[in-house]
């Protein structure tokens, strides 16, 4: 049987939680024992959280792990939305929250665990209905993002996957980052781009923040065999260079300078 709410996690790095402990988290408010290796704690565990659900109370907080998917997710019309959270380490400078299925998986982002509350970054951050991603000065204490997916909507054949630094955040053509910020100390934030084959050209910006502009970097896969950089806008001339990806930073546009509120935007044409 396929778990309705999470799956065995598709593991993206080498430090991802494993199966068996998703499944105890799902069992932790039942009173049966989870230590279990076989395949039965993993269906009495979906078997629980759908029983919930159905009772009227919601089930269990979903905890995702940086760099980690969650694939198999599913829901029928009607029923309650499973709630996740994500966990940002200490030093965390972006992140992002990608959905993909079929039907209706909307993203629904807090910053509260009772899902009350929307800021003007959380906002922001929604680059359409399926994806959040941000960018922030480091963080100095753990910070936790709460999300619902479906609004009472069926899908079906769905994955969660979330991208924190310092792994690099995968950018889409066209779509924007906002907030960014950082200063002379701060470690750097790598974003990735796609350059399908018959790319000729990708046109990035930073716009719309305070400080001096960050400069702009874009560089190939390491090690370096070509680099571009400027202030606020870069274009790339590309008909010469390889499909495949590609990686932007930033860095202080002046010695001791910070910037704050930047937002970039890659759009590959």
């Amino acid at each position: 049987m396929q778990n309705k709410y999470h799956s065995s996690p598709t593991r993206t790095y080498p430090t991802l939680r494993s199966a068996a402990a998703i499944a105890c988290l799902s069992l932790s408010l039942a009173l049966t024992a989870c230590g279990g290796d076989s395949d039965t704690t993993g269906l009495a565990s979906s078997m629980k959280t759908q029983a919930t659900a159905k009772a009227g109370r919601p089930p269990p907080v979903v905890q995702i792990q940086p760099n980690q998917s969650l694939t198999g997710l599913w829901m029928n019309a009607g029923e309650q939305e499973q709630e996740y959270q994500l966990t940002l380490p200490i030093g965390t400078t972006a992140m992002k929250i990608q959905v993909v299925g079929t039907g209706a998986p909307l993203l629904n982002l807090s910053d509260r665990p009772d899902m009350s509350t929307s800021t003007q970054q959380l906002a922001l951050c929604m680059v359409d209905a399926r994806t959040c991603q941000m960018a922030f000065a480091p963080l100095s204490a753990p910070k936790s993002y709460y999300f619902i997916v479906g609004t009472r909507t069926s899908y079906t054949d769905t994955t969660i996957t979330s991208f924190v630094s310092p792994a690099a955040i995968p950018l889409e053509s066209g779509q924007p980052i906002s907030s960014l910020a950082g200063n002379a100390t701060d470690p750097v934030t790598y974003y990735t781009v796609v350059v399908p084959p018959g790319a000729s050209t990708i046109h990035t910006t930073v716009t719309g923040g305070t400080g001096v502009p960050p400069k702009l970097y874009f560089i190939n896969l390491v090690p370096i065999d070509y680099n571009a950089y400027g202030t606020g806008t870069l274009d790339v001339t590309l008909t010469s260079k390889p499909p495949g990806t590609y990686y932007i930073f930033l860095t202080p546009g002046a010695p001791a300078a910070t910037y704050q509120g930047w937002t970039l935007t890659a759009t590959v044409s």
